[in-house]
């Protein structure tokens, strides 16, 4: 969303398309490139019954609720930031390219914050915990920000958001390898989050318009949502230690 502004801004509608296209084509190509070689033991799926049976287990479940929860926050961001920011800039159209540049700058933040993640040496459920209470607290205090210091605030707030992401999507659902669904479980949680996607598209609207606090209300709900989904990541590590 926030390079579609950025390009838009620069070369119109058209553009835009243009570019976005480009990037779906070179994803497609550094896919094929990249797919790895699977061992045919590993293809042979179990039954469908055992299959839903070990893919509909409490964990699975609970990280699908947890990258539902994260993907209400994850494309809230990246959806609603640029109307927030334009709104609160009085900006006109032919100056959306300033919020572009701003937003755009949010999943460099995040790669440098998943990279430290994927770093550290602490069970990631702990680490997920702690980037995840970061994330909440940047919310509860970007509202009473402006300026260079709300573009500080929402840095550190990507910085904390990719990490736990990652490993919902990714590393969470390879510790289902002995049970044989591994790509059931990241389905299953993969398509939750995009549960949190649509659900997201309702609720800022909604939060915006008939509470008493707007815009503040949202990021209040956002850092629920972070302390909700540090908790349940803190039921996955009790239940595995």
């Amino acid at each position: 969303m926030a390079y579609f502004c950025l390009v838009v801004s620069w070369w119109g509608w058209q553009a835009g398309f243009f570019v976005a296209s480009g990037f779906l084509f070179t994803r497609g190509i550094t896919l094929l490139m990249t797919m790895p070689k699977i061992d045919p033991v590993l293809l042979k799926p179990n039954k469908i019954k055992l299959q839903l049976k070990e893919t509909l287990n409490w964990a699975i479940l609970l990280g699908g609720l947890s990258l539902c929860l994260i993907n209400m926050i994850r494309f809230g961001m990246i959806s609603w930031i640029p109307l927030y920011l334009f709104e609160q800039g009085n900006m006109t159209v032919e100056s959306i390219g300033k919020v572009g540049m701003k937003v755009c700058l949010l999943p460099l933040a995040g790669v440098i914050g998943t990279l430290l993640y994927n770093k550290i040496k602490i069970q990631k459920e702990l680490l997920t915990i702690i980037y995840l209470i970061g994330l909440a607290i940047s919310f509860i205090v970007f509202p009473f920000t402006s300026g260079a210091l709300s573009l500080i605030v929402l840095l550190i707030g990507s910085f904390f958001m990719y990490g736990p992401h990652v490993f919902f999507v990714t590393t969470f659902p390879s510790r289902f390898l002995d049970k044989k669904v591994v790509a059931a479980a990241t389905g299953f949680i993969d398509g939750m989050g995009y549960v949190g996607t649509i659900l997201i598209g309702l609720i800022v609207p909604f939060l915006v318009t008939t509470t008493v606090l707007g815009w503040t209300s949202v990021f209040i709900f956002w850092a629920i949502l972070s302390v909700i989904v540090a908790i349940i990541s803190g039921i996955l590590y009790c239940k595995n230690n």
